[in-house]
């Protein structure tokens, strides 16, 4: 049996050799499914109900057939290869009654290929971009959709917010897959859309399609079935470890506990590093999670997403004061806020924000504080007065993360030099030891999972000792199968 297929981190290539075209019994499509090994394929039970016209819900016939193609391998001029299909699981007929049909191809279709799932928790797709292929009526060649992933509703499913001006979500997108580019997998099978606006879609998530069909489940019975269902890797390749990342988050526990305690005796802490040194997953990852434990309210400030820097002060306090805020009212939101700051200062947000979420202090994390310095000079005065003036109260903190070649700029600017001056840390490249933790831990952590003999010693050679070394060493890691696949 062919594996799940594995791919980068946001190279969903192999997307197009796992989806198929469902047709119509009148011909036509009528939705989409994906092969999770080279000849089971998972779609949607009302797919398969309106290819076979039969009524929602009515179990098809024994030895019923439905007729697939990969489209979007066909050969320009030439029609793809038909396949038929027969009904091997009904999901409304099990005990969770999905929305769910497992079909068993014949034989597999030339050049496809099964795609990787991975199991969610019920907030961890949040702002990740997703995308998603159909045949929406009109369009027989298919269209791409881009769409933002949320979480997990009271019902299960997961929601889908449309990015941009691209095409929305319909009625030939049922069954497909659910690419969520931030974990480089399947995440769910798209279900439902709504048919007005806001242009809002909904997944079966993969947690889901386990409770309807358990051979998703890794380890599980029957042992023909290999795992098809994996959870998301464990390194986090170029990226820089979240806060959410907390428990696959190791070799700086030293320093995440210095850095915590002096964030908690300091109203304003410099972390200066080198590029690359990790200073960003320090704070998000190491940081912030043990100064919630110490009853603090964190939030994490990025300058580059908005035109000013108070702005993106605005952006990030928001959720935290409004967190039952619409989508659709928060761009007004946004700037009165940014006005209050700019008129009254920090203390009355910082006094209602604590207030609602019953803390104590506030720390204001401003990740890549560099990018501040591209800003004017008076964009960088307005958001120092609200951070360190009168009206800046002193259950507030900062800790600001910046690059080690840009520290001398910083201080000699005329209204940010005293700030950055105030508590510099400096964090040091990683040591063998603490780089031997980031590479062994967490595959340690990862059920059957282990590395061939000596390859850590490999790893770590191969690594040397450069100060920028982390962002390739995570890469590497990240490619060899999401640190599952190491052995």
């Amino acid at each position: 049996m062919t594996d799940p297929e594995s791919s980068p981190a946001g190279d969903p290539a192999v997307l197009h050799a796992a989806l198929l075209r469902v047709h119509g019994s009148q011909g036509g499509s009528v939705g989409v499914g994906f092969l999770v090994t080279e000849d089971l394929v998972l779609t949607c039970a009302h797919v398969v109900s309106t290819a076979l016209g039969l009524p929602g819900g009515e179990t098809p016939p024994e030895g019923a057939q439905l007729t697939l193609d990969a489209a979007l391998l066909a050969v320009p001029g030439q029609e793809p290869v038909p396949g038929r299909a027969s009904v091997r699981v009904w999901g409304p007929a099990q005990p969770a009654s999905v929305d769910l049909a497992v079909l068993a191809l014949d034989a597999p279709l030339p050049g496809t290929r099964p795609i990787r799932l991975i199991k969610t928790g019920p907030q961890e797709t949040w702002d990740h971009q997703a995308r998603v292929f159909g045949f929406p009526q009109g369009r027989p060649g298919g269209v791409w959709h881009r769409g933002v992933l949320r979480a997990q509703q009271a019902d299960q499913w997961v929601q889908l917010d449309l990015s941009g001006q691209g095409h929305r979500v319909s009625a030939g997108f049922s069954g497909t897959a659910v690419w969520d580019k931030e974990l480089g997998g399947v995440v769910g099978l798209m279900a439902v859309a709504e048919a007005g606006n806001p242009p809002v879609s909904y997944l079966i998530p993969t947690k889901v399609l386990i409770s309807a069909w358990p051979e998703l489940e890794p380890l599980t019975e029957p042992p023909s079935l290999e795992p098809l269902a994996e959870p998301p890797s464990p390194f986090r390749g170029l990226k820089a470890f979240q806060e959410s990342d907390t428990e696959v988050y190791f070799g700086r526990d030293d320093d995440a506990d210095k850095v915590a305690k002096i964030t908690a005796a300091e109203p304003w802490t410099t972390l200066v590093g080198p590029s690359g040194c990790g200073k960003s997953s320090l704070a998000l990852a190491g940081v912030i999670p043990r100064r919630r434990k110490a009853g603090d309210c964190a939030v994490v400030v990025h300058f580059a997403a908005y035109n000013t820097a108070l702005r993106a002060l605005a952006a990030a306090l928001l959720p935290l004061q409004s967190p039952e805020l619409s989508e659709a009212d928060r761009p007004a939101r946004i700037t009165a806020l940014t006005e209050e700051l700019a008129t009254r200062g920090l203390r009355e947000t910082a006094f209602r924000i604590l207030e609602l979420q019953s803390r104590k202090r506030l720390l204001i994390v401003l990740d890549q504080f560099e990018e501040l310095l591209d800003q004017s000079d008076s964009a960088i005065a307005e958001l120092a007065e609200v951070l360190d003036g009168p009206n800046t109260p002193d259950n507030v903190a900062v800790l600001a993360t910046l690059r080690a070649d840009l520290l001398e700029h910083a201080l000699k600017h005329s209204r940010l030099g005293k700030l950055v001056g105030k508590k510099i840390q400096a964090l040091q490249p990683m040591r063998p030891d603490q780089l031997r933790e980031v590479i062994s831990k967490p595959v340690d952590a990862v059920p059957g999972a282990f590395y061939e003999d000596r390859l850590v010693e490999r790893i770590l050679a191969d690594a040397g000792s450069e100060p920028g070394i982390l962002p390739l060493l995570g890469f590497t890691l990240d490619q060899f199968g999401g640190g599952a696949g190491a052995d």
